[in-house]
């Protein structure tokens, strides 16, 4: 058999969804997991760079904050420079 035609199908306007939930017996725990005990493991390291000391170390973090205040110094500098150049630039064209 041979049908001819259009087929119309409404899109639902909502769904509904039904739970029924039920209770389950909790899970019970062994023994060994009833008497295991938490072992806290605090294994410090005594080579993170802030902890180091004696004069070495001194030395070499001195040393570096003086390489970039040098740096940071050396960048304003720099800029100051650079406006001073172009107001001396803008008066010889003027």
């Amino acid at each position: 058999m041979l049908y001819e035609g259009e087929v119309k199908w409404k899109e639902p306007d909502y769904y509904e969804l039904h739970v029924i939930y039920q209770l389950e017996e909790p899970a019970k725990m062994t023994e060994e997991e009833t008497t295991m005990e938490i072992k806290e493991d605090h294994t410090e390291k005594n080579d993170s760079p802030v902890k180091r000391q004696g004069p070495f170390w001194y030395l070499v973090r001195t040393g570096l904050m003086i390489t970039v205040a040098i740096g940071i110094l050396g960048l304003f500098i720099g800029l100051i420079l650079l406006v001073v150049m172009k107001r001396r630039s803008r008066k010889d064209r003027s």
